[in-house]
């Protein structure tokens, strides 16, 4: 076409024409780029044509978005006094809104290319031409605005295939890709040639081969067979092989099916985000953001002002172009349409990058908006970004929903809603999980932005939400459209997992096998810039509310699978955040918030192997995290907890404190669990500073005879609380030395005086009861009932060959009744009146037990163990409570949830015992039985109102000691008992029954002389003792006789008696044995004729030796005389008394003169003269005594004066050392005495 008529005047070159209509306020500024003005004929209107290749033709238009200062609004509800007298109380947090006018900027000009085919016809030079050209002519758009859809995992064969370099194999199998596409024409040489400007290669020779004859299975086996030309053996990843193969197979298949899935046009892809050139479409709405659309998309709108608006006074449109989708004939639909896309291709920040490890950090520069520098670097590279790794093998980046998009000259209309699965993004980079962008006319109405993260320590995901809306504020009376912007998180996992997945020892360090986050949502929050870690903003922030941190409603599953109910402040970290984990761990515990109160609930700290044996009433839990590389879509930590404050109940119901004990996982737990051979001891636990298990103030409760102290410093599963060297106990060992005392416990005792650690050998924690073992259980009435069971069915092996026939019957009922309850567990109906039927006959055979046991010559610890195992039996399956229990277990066949009725503890130990001291000769304790010594201890503690067993705790206890010897005390040995048993029995709501059997006495030694006394005192007199005085000190035991007075003629001895006395603290003073012969208070008389006398003999021993020997004699003479009206007498008695007791001993001489004399009863007169003389043996000093006492009494006047007198003498140590007299002493005249000696010497 020439470019004007014949004979006319040249048309100007123009480079830019602005088009302008008042009416429907067009404004849009066009370039042209190799379009030059003709007229197809003289007369014709004006045309632009190309004038050559690459002719545009560039709309321009205003700045389409503006960006406003926001105002952050904290939660409602939450207030401060107003700022200004005028202004209503804010939120905390929140930032009051300024007097118009409010911070804004403009976004740069919109520009949309359109490419003019070089074979085009002429465009009308008019306002209408220019307008309906837009609406025809395809985009020119940057090379990495490409439609969803596209499957670009090809364009990373080379790099997933080999890992070589060099001459790639990924392009030899791409080459024969061409040879298996060539006889598909045209639709296999276009593929070809789109996948050559992939691989930056030329394609070779092309030869003929069929793609629809090779099939999937032929390209499979030529691409990972071992002799495959085109690739090395064990070069090929596996998920590219598969991928390969299917994509064969689609093009093998129905080739218009291929067409419409696959073949878009393929540019040559920009990689990596480049901004737009002057001659490529770019959408700068919202600010600073540059989208594009695809090669789909075309544009609608009006081109003429209607005929209906041409009069003034007619509403007129504003006129807008609106985005659609182009079809294949060429016009555009404004109908929903998955083609209809943009792509955030640019973005115009300074700290703009294409890394997605080097954003820049969220920031509130120039001022508070919707959309920072952050947020655009992400959506840039994740809608334009093909270099991003995807988890799920592909390159294609989802672009953004457009549900509206129109230009305007005042303005851009937006409705854009992006989502992107965290799961399809590349590990560890930040990312926008949604983007939700509502604009009308060029200002921000509602922008939603959503960063997925984690939930720190326990990692659940979550989302936090930016939400910047608009909304009515109030200045001066005046409402005032502002934009308010907010933050809070959702919580996306709702329940987390800690099972399988490797970091076996971290996951243990928790005791929850999951948790549950029940606040699904928070408030709205406060600036998250002010409460971050590390200056990360954000990313990485304490959650809070008003000023204090939100605390989270969790639920931990423990091990067990009982709910734990707890709250917690979390720290919220971004999915991108790349602080590491223990750097974290460390601001979260310096915070004191990662205490959390769990108010006493249990918790089971380890998988349980029985009843409770794990679990434990919890005060508090103290979390962390530590660092694990979890695997794509993970967090990158894992939660532990470091410490917690348990009460251990074994502990406190024994002692009967409530001593709170913290602990933490045992390293042994960690590394190898609670089974197998790396903790045999089954340790799971480690106490901090030990929490102290004395019996000193519950003597009662481990019978007297025994007091196993110990400060607990672990928990095993196997025997619940262990002392001494924790790893000693995991290896499976008890150590009494190591087991027993330790820091805050006084040194555990047998008899209150020898050492456990001195009389026990050491054992296998794994045999049986050689190691105490303390279990607490927590039952319902069924489970209390079966644990009974099969405790009693355990125990029958002790009985003797001679009771098998019970002990058969015995164990087939109990075995019935067990597989009755299993029956009902599993919810299968029993005949009617079978259960009864049964629990009387488990009844019926324990009484017959019971009668049996008393006749069967078993030792006293087996019949013991099987009483105690009976005991609750018989008391559940009396009359009163046997229908409770039949109802119980009737309501567990309907799936009901009983009642937790029982909180039983139970103390069992049976030890090896040995000689203490080893030597034989100095040996105090001798047991002549290995096993004699036997400790059982069950506390049964009602939790409910109803049920056996239900009410007020109670204890059983029995502790037996039997067939041992104590020489008291070697080598200087007085005294040897020999017992046959030591035994107390202690029921709930009974009296406590005490039982010792002598098995003989020897004086030895010193004391021989009193051997004499042996036939005399009855050896088995406190086998029922007459006076038993039972108090919360002990128990004590005496037995006294008196013996008939003796007279022949002059001779007569008189007041004889003889006693014996046992005596067993709970508490404090170690076990007592007394005899005496006579007493202090009731001596022995012996007189002949006028000379008489008297004395006892009383002795104390302890194991530890002689607690007190005291002795007394004395003899003399007595004169009276009675003459009617006068009478008289005069006595003399002189005597010695003797005590040891301790390291202390006295010796006292004295001798006695008294005279009176009596007239008439009118008057009397007496006179006693008293000389005592005492040897003081701890200072060796004598001290003399003398009292002389007269008394006169007269008719009704009576008087007495005393004149006594006292000495002392020191002995040969009595004289003070030169130390002594020369210690300063304040009060004396001379302070220092040693320096008054010095200065006496001195020079004048």
């Amino acid at each position: 076409m020439p470019p004007n008529g014949e004979g006319e005047r040249p048309l100007p070159l123009l480079q830019r024409v602005a088009v302008v209509r008042h009416l429907d306020l067009v404004a849009v500024e066009f370039e042209l780029v190799n379009l030059v003005l003709a007229r197809a004929e003289p007369d014709d209107g004006l045309l632009l044509v190309p004038s050559g290749p690459g002719a545009l033709l560039i709309a321009s238009f205003p700045p389409q978005h503006i960006a406003e200062r926001a105002y952050f609004e904290a939660a409602e509800g939450v207030t401060t006094p107003p700022a200004r007298p005028d202004a209503p109380p804010d939120p905390a947090g929140s930032e009051p809104p300024d007097r118009p006018p409010v911070l804004a900027r403009f976004a740069r000009r919109t520009t949309v290319a359109f490419q003019v085919p070089a074979d085009a016809t002429g465009i009308p030079f008019t306002t209408a031409g220019l307008l309906d050209a837009c609406r025809r002519l395809p985009m020119a758009l940057a090379q990495n605005a490409n439609p969803p859809g596209l499957d670009w995992w090809w364009l990373d064969v080379p790099r997933r295939l080999g890992g070589g370099g060099g001459e790639i194999p990924g392009l030899r199998i791409l080459e024969r890709f061409r040879e298996r596409l060539t006889p598909i024409e045209p639709l296999g040489r276009a593929l070809v040639d789109r996948v050559t400007r992939v691989s930056g290669r030329q394609p070779a020779a092309l030869t003929a081969a069929s793609v629809i004859a090779a099939g999937r299975a032929t390209l499979r086996q030529e691409l990972a067979g071992a002799e495959s030309p085109l690739v090395p053996a064990g070069r090929l990843n596996p998920e590219l092989v598969g991928r390969l193969s299917d994509q064969a197979s689609r093009i093998a298949g129905p080739l218009g099916d291929f067409v419409d899935e696959r073949l878009y046009p393929i540019p040559r892809l920009e990689r990596v985000p480049r901004p737009p050139t002057a001659q490529q479409t770019a959408l700068e709405t919202p600010y600073r953001l540059v989208l594009s659309p695809n090669d789909t998309g075309g544009w609608q709108h009006a081109v003429e002002v209607g005929a209906d608006n041409t009069v003034e006074s007619q509403p007129v449109e504003l006129w807008h172009t609106r985005l659609g989708v182009r079809g294949d004939d060429g016009a555009v639909s404004e109908s929903p349409d998955p083609a209809r896309t943009v792509r955030a291709i640019w973005a115009r920040d300074p700290d703009f990058t294409d890394d997605p490890t080097a954003y820049p950090l969220h920031s509130t520069t120039p001022f508070r908006m919707s959309l920072d520098s952050k947020d655009r670097a992400m959506l840039v590279n994740q809608t334009a970004n093909y270099t991003l790794r995807r988890r799920r093998f592909r390159t294609d980046p989802p672009p953004v929903e457009v549900r509206r998009l129109m230009l305007s000259s005042l303005g851009a209309w937006l409705d854009l809603l992006g989502e992107w699965e965290p799961a399809d993004m590349p590990s560890g980079v930040s990312i926008i999980e949604q983007w939700e962008h509502r604009a009308p006319m060029g200002r921000d109405a509602y922008v939603k932005v959503v960063y997925p993260g984690f939930l720190f320590p326990f990692g659940h995901r979550a989302s936090l939400v930016k939400i910047t809306e608009r909304k009515l504020g109030w200045q001066g009376g005046d409402p005032i459209a502002y934009l308010f912007q907010r933050y809070y998180i959702v919580v996306r996992q709702i329940d987390r997992s800690y099972h399988g997945g490797g970091f076996d020892a971290a996951r243990r360090r928790l005791p929850f096998s999951s948790v549950r986050v029940l606040t699904r949502s928070t408030p709205d929050l406060d600036d998250p810039a002010e409460h971050d870690l590390f200056d990360r903003r954000q990313d990485l922030f304490w959650p809070t509310v008003g000023g204090e941190p939100f605390a989270f409603r969790l639920v931990g599953t423990d091990r067990a699978g009982r709910a734990v109910e707890f709250t917690a402040p979390l720290l919220f970290v971004d999915g991108g955040n790349t602080t590491p984990a223990d750097q974290i761990s460390g601001q979260y515990q310096a915070s004191g918030r990662h205490v959390r109160p769990t108010l006493g609930q249990r918790v089971s700290f380890a998988p349980p192997a029985g009843a409770d044996d794990t679990t434990f009433p919890t005060q508090t839990l103290t979390f962390a995290g530590t660092a694990a590389n979890l695997g794509e879509g993970e967090p990158p930590f894992l939660p532990q907890m470091t410490a917690a404050s348990v009460a251990v109940p074994a502990v406190e119901r024994l002692t009967g404190r409530a001593d709170a004990a913290t602990v933490g996982y045992h390293q042994r737990y960690l590394d190898h669990g609670a089974d197998g051979a790396g903790n045999p001891g089954q340790v799971f636990l480690q106490v901090s500073g030990g929490v102290p298990l004395d019996f000193g103030g519950q003597g009662d409760r481990s019978g007297g005879l025994v007091q196993p102290n110990l400060n607990v410093s672990g928990l095993s599963r196997l025997k619940g609380p262990v002392a001494g060297n924790t790893d000693v106990a995991a290896a499976g060992t008890f150590d009494p030395g190591e087991f027993f005392g330790g820091a805050g416990a006084p040194s555990p005792m047998l008899l209150g005086v020898f050492s456990l650690a001195d009389v026990i050998e050491k054992a296998s924690l794994a045999a049986g009861d050689l190691a105490p073992s303390f279990v607490t259980e927590t039952l319902n009435a069924v489970e209390a009932f079966v644990s009974d069971l099969d405790r009693l069915r355990a125990s029958l092996v002790d009985l003797p060959a001679t009771l098998s026939g019970v002990r058969n019957d015995v164990e087939a009922a109990v075995n019935t009744v067990l597989a009755d309850v299993a029956a009902l567990t599993a919810r299968t109906p029993l005949p009617d009146g079978k259960l009864a039927a049964d629990v009387g006959a488990v009844r019926t055979a324990a009484a017959a037990l019971e009668g049996a046991l008393s006749a069967a010559g078993l030792p006293a610890g087996a019949a013991d163990k099987l009483r105690a195992r009976l005991a609750p039996i018989q008391s559940t399956l009396e009359s009163a409570a046997v229908g409770v229990l039949l109802s119980a277990l009737d309501a567990v066949a309907t799936g009901a949830q009983l009642p937790e009725l029982f909180a039983n503890t139970r103390l069992e130990w049976r030890p090896q015992l040995r000689s203490f001291p080893a030597s034989a000769d100095a040996a105090i304790f001798v047991p002549n039985d290995p096993r004699g010594l036997s400790l059982a201890v069950e506390l049964r503690g009602g939790r409910g109102a109803a049920g056996p067993g239900a009410g007020t705790p109670g204890a059983d206890v029995t502790c037996t000691l039997e067939r041992f010897s104590l020489r008291l005390v070697p080598p200087a040995t007085m005294l040897v008992l020999h017992f046959d048993k030591l035994a107390f029995r202690s029921k709930a709501g009974s009296k406590p029954d005490v039982e010792v059997i002598f098995g003989g006495i020897e004086f030895v030694g010193i004391l021989s002389f009193v051997e004499s006394l042996k036939d005399l005192i009855p050896l088995d007199g406190f086998s029922d003792p007459p006076d038993l005085d039972i108090t919360t000190e002990g128990i004590s035991a005496s037995f006294s006789l008196g013996l008939p007075n003796l007279a022949v003629g002059i001779f007569s001895l008189e007041n004889l008696s003889l006693g014996a006395g046992f005596r067993i603290p709970f508490v404090g003073d170690p076990l007592q044995a007394n005899f005496s012969f006579c007493t202090r208070e009731n001596p022995f008389l012996l007189t002949v004729a006028l000379f008489g006398g008297g004395g006892f003999f009383g002795i104390t021993i302890t194991p530890n030796g002689v607690h007190i020997l005291e002795a007394a004699l004395e003899f003399g003479a007595s004169v009276s005389i009675d003459l009617g009206v006068a009478s008289g007498g005069v006595s003399v008695m002189a005597g010695v008394y003797f005590r040891m007791e301790g390291d202390d001993a006295s010796l006292t001489g004295y001798f006695r003169l008294r005279g009176e004399v009596d007239v008439l009863g009118l008057v009397s007169a007496s006179l006693e003269l008293y000389l005592g003389l005492s040897y003081e043996f701890s200072s060796g000093k004598l001290a003399g005594r003398a009292v002389l006492t007269i008394e006169i009494s007269i008719a009704l006047f009576s008087t007495s004066v005393e004149i006594s007198c006292e000495r002392k003498f020191a002995g040969a140590n009595g004289d003070p050392t030169f130390a002594e007299l020369m210690d300063p002493d304040p009060d004396a005249p001379e302070p220092s005495p040693w320096e008054h000696y010095c200065r006496a010497f001195a020079e004048a």
